[in-house]
């Protein structure tokens, strides 16, 4: 990473690294921050005499200054043993090169295809070395200490080693605003731990100021040596690439290109209960029960009791039609399906109202799911427009389609076993039979696509794709996704944050019939009571082979 302090280099980090893994790399952010402040805990920084100290576990912001010749020695050493550390677990167990980190899809249609590029079927390790690396003096000094341990486990014998190729990613922020906003959540760092907000926040200032001082973007320095990288402005409004080359370090890009730090919810539920639920059969295209149908028509009730109370409040009104008409977006594959007509509402924000952003709902191609989508586009047309999306549909089963799972047994002895041992990388035997592997790569666009808008959404989906979809979110790891909990009957608004995902969970009360938010200790509590609360016995209602 490269950049000023209060760039937001970090979150960027984070949001690489849950999207990496989500896609089954391990990866792992090397913080040169973190190590310093383990430092400090151990020995005095150098800083001037005349410095007041900072009550953190930081050095105070004449540790950053320029001309401080020692502290800067300091600096680049610490920068250069988390590089080692970072190349160390790079180079553990023997990991692929990732020469181009697109994978082979070896599935024979007999449950063990995989298909994505994993550490542990060939696919590379990916580090983030978090710095600000603002000079290119340091940059000069890491890929030379790079290239310098590469060389060394050469002459060592180690053929096997991985090679390592990196890339330079720069945050730039040019909004001032956000800057604020990063310095802010810098203040509340261990740094500066038990110091006065205005001690801590003219001390941060000061460091800023000293990077600036010495700071040099990346540009014609790395152009001249060749060293691949990517300056990313404003998070994504203007990005610049030189010398990228290779599949995973393009991908790395795209994803770049999609995000943003935008406020929104990201609503996402399973379908109604379908006839299919009911009788235990897996996949195929059911309808709902009358079950499932109440719950859908409570879902569209849950939503427009939102807008209800956007219009009987008081307050100034601003009638403000801002957001764009919803159009297919180049990122993902949509079908055909024309949205409902929208025209301008209100929502109260800080005491006025400006237009009520558009909500439009994405639903599967099945029927249940749009089935369940529907009586929200209906009760709110001009609001909700819906769109089905094949990338939504459940994981196919394949020969397996409708079938029970008594009845997957007596025709397929052992495939309900083969499929408990390593649900992650089964895959259904069969025309289309699908592994949890192939549904991952087949969101690919859809996880890019809710990283790229700036609104609301509502998505009505199936078991698997809305426990891969929560996996993401949550920064959930591989071993555990096929193991979420995605009951029936429950709605999750997914809040996207600096330093991570807020959810809030909403649940049918089946027996007022309406939605109503979840109180997460006390059901925590009916679970550890009862040993198998609401939630697990909606999911087991719902639920696909366990």
């Amino acid at each position: 990473m490269v950049g000023l302090p209060a760039r937001g280099k970090s979150y960027i980090s984070q949001k690489l690294v849950r999207y990496l893994t989500w896609l089954g790399y391990h990866t792992k952010v090397f913080n040169v921050g973190n190590r310093r402040r383990t430092v400090a805990t151990t020995t005095d920084t150098p800083s001037s005499p005349d410095t007041p100290k900072v009550a953190g576990q930081g050095a105070t912001s004449t540790f950053f200054d320029p001309t401080n010749t020692s502290a800067a020695t300091l600096r680049d050493q610490l920068a250069l043993d988390t590089l080692d550390e970072l190349i160390d677990w790079l180079h553990a167990n023997g990991n692929g090169s990732g020469n181009n980190g697109n994978g082979n899809g070896n599935g024979n249609g007999n449950g063990n295809g995989n298909v994505l590029p994993t550490a542990t079927n060939g696919g590379p390790r990916i580090a983030i070395h978090d710095a600000t690396n603002s000079t290119r003096a340091r940059r000069h000094l890491l890929i030379s200490r790079l290239k310098a341990r590469l060389l060394a486990s050469e002459t060592a014998c180690s053929p096997h080693q991985p090679r390592i190729k990196f890339m330079f990613l720069e945050s730039v922020c040019t909004d001032p605003q956000v800057i604020q906003a990063n310095v802010r959540m810098k203040l509340q760092s261990p740094d500066y731990r038990n110091t006065p907000a205005d001690v801590a926040l003219a001390d941060f200032t000061q460091r800023m100021r000293n990077y600036e001082r010495a700071y040099q973007p990346l540009g014609t320095y790395e152009d001249q040596h060749k060293w691949p990288y990517v300056k990313l402005v404003d998070v994504g409004r203007k990005v610049e690439v030189s010398g990228l080359r290779g599949y995973l370090m393009s991908q790395v890009v795209f994803y770049l290109m999609n995000i943003n730090i935008r406020h929104r919810t990201i609503w996402l539920t399973r379908h109604g209960e379908s006839s299919s639920n009911v009788a235990g059969r897996i996949g195929g295209d059911a309808t709902l029960t009358d079950r499932g149908q109440r719950y859908a028509n409570a879902l569209a009730r849950f939503f427009a009791k939102d807008e209800e109370e956007y219009e009987s409040s008081d307050g100034d009104y601003q009638v403000d039609d801002v957001t764009p008409p919803a159009s297919p977006s180049p990122t993902l594959p949509l079908d055909p399906t024309p949205p409902v007509a929208s025209t301008p509402q209100q929502t109260r924000v800080s005491g006025k109202r400006r237009a009520l952003p558009r909500i439009p709902i994405w639903t599967s191609t099945l029927r249940r799911a749009v089935a369940t989508g529907l009586p929200i586009a209906s009760t709110l047309p001009h609001r909700m427009p819906l769109r089905t999306l094949r990338i939504l549909n459940e994981i196919h089963s394949g020969a397996f389609e409708n079938l029970t799972p008594l009845e997957i047994e007596a025709g397929f002895p052992g495939e309900v076993a083969r499929r408990q041992a390593d649900k992650l990388a089964y895959r259904y035997p069969g025309l289309g039979g699908e592994s949890y592997l192939d549904v991952i790569a087949r969101l690919k666009p859809m996880i890019v696509e809710t990283e790229r808008i700036t609104r609301d959404v509502c998505i009505v989906t199936h078991n698997v794709v809305a426990r891969i979809m929560m996996a993401y979110w949550l920064g959930v790891p591989w071993e555990d996704m096929p193991r979420l909990e995605v009951p029936l009957g429950e709605v999750y608004a997914m809040q996207p944050r600096p330093y991570g995902t807020e959810v809030v969970r909403f649940r049918w009360d089946e027996e007022r019939d309406e939605i109503v938010r979840v109180d997460e200790e006390a059901d925590e509590q009916e679970r550890d009571e009862e040993g198998q609360g609401e939630g697990e016995q909606a999911r087991q209602r719902g639920e696909r082979i366990e």
